[in-house]
């Protein structure tokens, strides 16, 4: 059962603009700056869920520590929403994840487009269907300016963040991440738990924004196997592959 997280949104008022040159223009930029925001967005909340599965632990002794105690692997369908600093959603979009132990990820949306971001712990590509183009990194180098750095198991958490345990409410336990870095990306990372269970994520980051997501038919410890954390694009797509940049000898795809 999806266990929703609310938020009130400010009403946001709307204008009749000219459908003329110059409005079109606008709606041009507007346009290429949400998809910016999207793929920006993107990628960090699948670089977050999948990395949280990578961290070592001593002792089950906050709700995340719980989630993790024992997790090998994780599957959920998603929903997810990208809210401006006016309240007003920008975006709602749809799919489902895939986690495995160490670093493991696929995280695919189906509405209202069809991308994929998936990751065997060593490279990560990012697969746009509208552009029939996929994107290859070094998954390493991908975290380093988000918050998913947290969850790499490098680095020690209480170092780099504040953690807080927020009070329940609708049934939900709170994790509060700040990070103590006043340039981080994002300034605050809340995780949702349904007693053992990750039910949902808010991201607040540096320009106001949000990016809310909640989980439904949630299963741990399902069977994924490792054939499903690697992407063979097919003939037709154009291949980026941005990890020959930093080691030219680096061309499995």
């Amino acid at each position: 059962m999806m266990i929703l997280i609310h938020i009130c949104l400010s009403s946001v008022g709307s204008n009749t603009i000219s459908q003329d040159k110059e409005s079109q223009n606008k709606s041009q930029i507007i346009c290429a700056n949400l998809r910016n925001l999207r793929i920006s967005h993107l990628r960090s909340s699948a670089l977050i869920c999948g990395l949280i599965v990578s961290l070592s632990l001593s002792a089950a002794t906050n709700p995340l520590d719980v989630f993790l105690e024992g997790l090998e692997t994780f599957s959920a369908d998603f929903e997810q929403q990208l809210i401006d600093s006016s309240g007003e959603v920008l975006e709602t979009s749809t799919g489902s994840v895939l986690l495995r132990r160490p670093g493991m990820f696929s995280w695919s949306y189906r509405e209202p487009y069809t991308q994929e971001i998936i990751s065997d712990g060593k490279s990560l590509w990012v697969y746009e269907e509208d552009l029939e183009q996929v994107t290859i990194s070094d998954a390493s180098e991908a975290v380093e300016d988000t918050p998913a750095l947290i969850f790499s198991g490098r680095y020690s958490i209480d170092e780099h963040y504040v953690v807080h345990e927020l009070e329940d409410e609708a049934g939900l336990a709170w994790l509060e991440l700040t990070p103590r870095n006043i340039e981080a990306q994002y300034r605050a990372l809340r995780l949702a738990f349904a007693g053992a269970e990750l039910s949902g994520m808010i991201l607040f980051d540096s320009l106001g924004q949000t990016l809310l997501i909640s989980f439904e038919n949630t299963r741990r410890n399902p069977d994924l196997k490792r054939e499903l954390f690697r992407f063979t694009p097919a003939g037709n797509i154009d291949v980026i592959d941005a990890r020959q940049a930093a080691n030219p000898l680096s061309r499995d795809l």
